[in-house]
Formats: structure tokens, sequence, C-alpha cells
């Protein structure tokens, strides 16, 4: 059975899915680790949980054997990164073969490492950040990386369709993954940022003076 355990400090969950060696579009470090801090939001935001797969239930050998077996191999840093790719593989097949017919349009790449769209019932409408009135489609967009990503991976990611109830999914190791749930639509926040050009000023990160 798996272990659900709630992650309340940005910061903490930052520090468990994104390396801290490389900046964001000439940001530094800490600038590009604020500027997702904010991104993240509170709680009414964003959910963060660590969840902690038993043994039974984890991604198995048998899992990326299957992958590979009917698609190709991933590959990743052109196939130099063994144990990642293999991981990576390992998702692949395990997400399908947990999500039936319910996961679908999944890849493999980089930056982000994968993406696909998981059915969730119903289409129905919500409202953005700013007012506008959208069609939600009855799936829910999930983007994420394998083991620990770089900032431009997570920023991909976040440019990957975000809307309201999309995931962003951090896989450590075949026990264990980190999942952020957005509960507002970060792609159509950026956009509208980025178009009033007040992209890092309005969600508080600090560009170098």
């Amino acid at each position: 059975m798996a272990k659900v355990t709630e992650i309340t400090d940005n910061g903490d969950a930052l520090g468990m899915i994104m390396n801290s060696d490389s900046g964001l579009m000439g940001l530094s470090a800490y600038d590009s680790l604020s500027f997702f801090y904010k991104i993240l939001g509170d709680r009414d935001a964003t959910s963060i949980s660590r969840v902690k797969y038993d043994e039974e239930e984890s991604i198995k050998e048998s899992d990326q054997a299957l992958w590979v077996s009917v698609n190709k191999a991933w590959g990743h840093s052109g196939g130099s990164t063994t144990a990642h790719n293999h991981l990576g593989e390992g998702y692949a097949g395990w997400i399908n073969r947990l999500g039936g017919n319910k996961v679908f349009d999944f890849w493999l790449d980089d930056s982000p490492d994968f993406g696909f769209k998981l059915r969730c019932g119903e289409k129905k409408h919500y409202i953005n950040n700013f007012g506008h009135k959208y069609n939600y489609p009855g799936y829910v967009t999930v983007r994420g990386d394998i083991g620990k990503c770089t900032p431009l991976a997570f920023w991909h990611g976040l440019n990957g369709g975000l809307y309201p109830g999309s995931l962003w999914i951090s896989v450590i190791d075949a026990w264990t993954q980190i999942v952020i749930e957005f509960h507002y639509s970060v792609i159509e926040t950026l956009s509208e940022l980025i178009g009033r050009g007040g992209l890092f000023d309005e969600l508080g990160a600090k560009v170098h003076a």
C-alpha cells in the first residue's frame, strides 16, 4: 500500500525535485529557486505529496522490460545514463500498466523527461486567475522528470499546458514519487505575465541588478 505524506514547505519540495547548481534564463540558482517557490504558492494554489510505494506496488524490472519490448529504448543522453534510463522506462511501463486506458499520449523525451494525459471525468468550465472562462477538457496533463530535474526542465514542464488539476511528478526511485497538483492554471498565468512583460517581477523573483 502507498504511504502519502503531505509536504507543506515549498522549499523542501523543490529541494527534493530540483538540482540547485544551475539557474534559469539569467537568474542565479538562488533566484531561480525563489521564482519557483512563488509559482508553487500556498496550499490553495498547489498540493504537494511524497508518495512511498511498498515492494508490491513499486516499479518492477518487468515494467521496464515490457515497455522496451513494445516501444523503442529511451535514448536519453544517448543511452549513457543507464540506471536513469531504465528507471524512466520502468516508470513508463508501470504507469501504463496501472493506468490502463485512463493514461494516453504517453511520451519519454528530455526536459522534462516524460508527459502524458490522464482521463478524469466530464468536460467542464472554470474561471482562471484573471477572470477568463475556459473549457476543461475532461483530462489532466501530467509532466515530470526522472530523479532531480534542472530548473529549465521544470520550467518547460510548467509551460506544457498545466491547467487546474494538472500534475508534476518527480520519480525519485522505484518506490518514491513527489507529486505536485496545481489548483490554478500555470500556463495561462505565465502567458499573461509574459504578455505584460512582468513575469519575474510580478511573481517575486529577483533578476540580477
